[in-house]
């Protein structure tokens, strides 16, 4: 309950200082406010690693694991330190591959080329690398090398459980957005209109990090055999 208030709360905060930003063109407000809304994306993203973590254990372990549950402990930081280390192989990579495009075509490629490739290795990484961040929920040390080794040649089977889970709130969030944008938004007014986004996307956002936590946890189990053994 908790965690899903303070989601409730800072997607409050975005959604209010993202329409006051739509409205108010000073340079001033837009300072101030964008200051807000990223502290609010900060909190709002420490949360989700929270969510994780508490689900998996539940998950795993069982419901004591998660009584007297700590915000910030030692694996939320490694988490932390994981999910960084993957964004700077991301771009560190796709630095080299655009170097490596420029360089055979001789020009410089268009915008589009940088997104899909970091888009691309994302894909590749998070995949690959995805039983680490279960295996660091149930407090255990960051192994990159038994957490790819565990999910070699499961890549599909990984992307498609995701996929297939994650498929009916893609579409709960499709029709919220298409309801909001064709009807909802003249019909509640601008007076409640970041409190109607703020309440779809946080309930939208904790089924989401709940379902994909219990879809690592079921990966866990079915391909973690390296990792147990370095547990």
């Amino acid at each position: 309950m908790i965690l899903f208030v303070a989601l409730l709360l800072t997607s409050y905060m975005q959604a209010k200082t993202n329409l006051v930003l739509a409205q108010d063109s000073s340079q001033t407000a837009h300072t101030g406010l964008a200051l807000i809304g990223a502290l609010a994306a900060l909190v709002k993203s420490c949360v989700i690693i929270d969510v994780f973590l508490f689900v998996v254990r539940h998950t795993l372990l069982g419901a004591t694991a998660t009584q007297g549950f700590a915000f910030v402990d030692k694996a939320f930081w490694r988490y932390v330190g994981a999910s960084l280390l993957i964004v700077l192989g991301i771009l560190a990579a796709v630095v080299v591959l655009s170097l490596v495009v420029v360089f055979a075509l001789g020009s410089r490629p268009t915008w589009w080329w940088p997104m899909a490739l970091i888009a691309l290795v994302a894909w590749l990484v998070g995949v690959r690398a995805s039983l680490v961040f279960t295996h660091i929920a149930i407090g255990n040390t960051i192994q990159w090398r038994a957490a790819w080794q565990d999910s070699r040649g499961h890549f599909w089977s990984i992307t498609l459980t995701y996929l297939i889970a994650m498929l009916p709130l893609i579409a709960v969030a499709l029709v919220f957005v298409a309801g909001y944008e064709l009807a909802l938004r003249d019909m509640i007014g601008a007076a409640y209109q970041a409190q109607l986004i703020a309440l779809g996307a946080a309930v939208w956002m904790y089924a989401t990090c709940s379902l994909h936590a219990a879809c690592s946890a079921w990966l866990y189990r079915r391909y973690a055999v390296q990792l147990l053994e370095t547990a």
